[in-house]
C-alpha cells in the first residue's frame, strides 16, 4: 500500500500521504501539501505534529484527515496535546513506530477492528476512526 512521508514548510510540518501514486515534492506549505495529497485521492495525516512546534494553526492544516497521536520520537506531553488537538478538530487519530531506527519498530501501532487487505479499506478504516 503506498504512503510517504512528506516534509512541508521545512522539517517543522511532516505530512503522511497514504494512498498517492505520483511524488508530492517537499517544502509546499501544508495547505498545499494537503491539497496535492487529496487530488491523487490519498488521505493525509499529521505526522507527530507537535515534535517541532508547540501549536498547530487549524487554518493552516485545512483538509486534514488524521492526527497521528503515538509516536515514539514525541513525549508523552506531546502525545496528549495531540490527541486533546485530534478531539478538538473531530479528526481520526493513528499511532505509529514512525522507523528511522530499528529498535524502536512496533513500538507503536494502529489496531484495527477488521482486517486491512487494501488501499481502500485502510482509508475508510482510518478515515472512520
Amino acid at each position: 500500500m503506498p504512503g510517504v512521508e512528506i516534509s512541508a514548510e521545512g522539517i517543522y510540518a511532516h505530512i503522511l500521504a497514504f494512498g498517492t501514486e505520483r511524488e508530492i515534492r517537499p517544502n509546499l506549505g501544508v495547505e498545499e501539501t494537503i491539497a496535492k495529497i487529496h487530488e491523487q485521492g490519498g488521505i493525509a495525516v499529521a505526522a507527530h505534529p507537535l515534535r517541532y512546534v508547540d501549536e498547530l494553526d487549524r487554518g493552516k492544516w485545512r483538509g486534514l484527515d488524521c492526527i497521528e497521536t503515538l509516536n515514539p520520537h514525541c513525549s508523552h506531553g506531546q502525545n496528549i496535546k495531540a490527541r486533546e488537538i485530534a478531539l478538538d478538530w473531530n479528526i481520526p487519530q493513528i499511532g505509529s513506530s514512525d522507523v528511522h531506527h530499528l529498535p524502536i519498530e512496533g513500538m507503536h501501532a494502529t489496531r484495527f477492528n477488521t482486517d486491512i487487505t487494501n488501499l481502500d479499506q485502510l482509508k475508510k478504516a482510518i478515515l472512520t476512526g
